[in-house]
Formats: C-alpha cells, sequence, structure tokens
C-alpha cells in the first residue's frame, strides 16, 4: 500500500511540473474555484487535524528520537495545513501561491516519512492541482448576492415609477 501511496505522490509531482506553464485553473469559472477552494480546505484541516493527533498522542513506551520524531512529524503536518489554508483564503496572486506551495510541501514531507500517516500521501497529492499562480483578474468575482444592480443607491424613478426631482 505504502508504494501505492508514493507512487500516486510521484505522479502528481510529474504532472504539476508538466502542467506549470499551462495552469488549467484558471479556466475554471468563480463558482467552480470555490468548490475546488472548499475542498481543499476540508482535506488541509482534516492533514493539521492529523499532525495535532500525532503531536497529543504519543505511545508511553517511546523515547529520544522516535518521541521527537514523532513531534516533528506532526507538528510539520500542522504547520503546512495551517500555511496551506492562509494561502486557501488569499487565493489570488504570488503570495498567495508561496503560501499554498509551502504548506504542500511541508505536508508532503511530513508524509514521505514511511509510516502508517504514509497512506494519506495521495490526498495530499491531489492537492497539487491548487498550485498555481492566479492572477487577480481571472480569481472569483465578488458576489453581488441581495444587492440591487445599482449597487444600493436606489433606482432613478423611485417608488411608483415616479421620477425623482
Amino acid at each position: 500500500m505504502l508504494d501505492i501511496a508514493y507512487l500516486v505522490f510521484l505522479v502528481a509531482l510529474v504532472w504539476a511540473v508538466i502542467r506549470q506553464r499551462r495552469p488549467w485553473i484558471g479556466r475554471v469559472s468563480g463558482a467552480g474555484q470555490q468548490g475546488l477552494r472548499l475542498t481543499a480546505l476540508v482535506v488541509a484541516i482534516a492533514i493539521g487535524s492529523l499532525g495535532m493527533l500525532v503531536i497529543a498522542i504519543q505511545p508511553a513506551g517511546q523515547h529520544g528520537i522516535y518521541r521527537w520524531l514523532g513531534y516533528a512529524v506532526g507538528s510539520t503536518m500542522l504547520v503546512g495545513a495551517l500555511l496551506y489554508t492562509i494561502g486557501l483564503a488569499v487565493w489570488l496572486d504570488r503570495p498567495a501561491l508561496a503560501l499554498r506551495l509551502s504548506g504542500w510541501m511541508l505536508m508532503a514531507v511530513a508524509l514521505v516519512v514511511p509510516s502508517t500517516l504514509t497512506l494519506a500521501l495521495p490526498v495530499v497529492a491531489a492537492l497539487v492541482v491548487t498550485l498555481a499562480n492566479i492572477p487577480s483578474g481571472q480569481g472569483p468575482q465578488r458576489s453581488t448576492l441581495g444587492r440591487p444592480p445599482d449597487g444600493g443607491q436606489g433606482s432613478v424613478t423611485g417608488i411608483g415609477g415616479h421620477s425623482r426631482g
């Protein structure tokens, strides 16, 4: 099973390098990008929670390097998930990409260490689709739900169709 997890991760890395010049996410609609962001957010929260569990639950018999390795893996997963989540919230332009990329790399590095946690590596590998620079003009537009088309200024004709003077 670990071999399959490593293979999926390797395929995702190769795909990301090949698609680096022409990211497809810029062609996705605003609603599609919002759905992708929400899904990635749920995955990042799950990985961060898993990291917190690794930190909190250390077997009593572990001493020395094994105990510190557990702390290192758990905290790397947690910090990576936090950076990735902040990058998802910002979403547009280079700083957001830097946050998503650094968070993704930290989560991936923590899960590459051979353990039972490595089985979650394909889930983190799937997040590679969000690692593209999205310029400000290509992001989802602001929602105008609940606002009238005139921006809340009131219509020219007023109530009942009579012109205001």
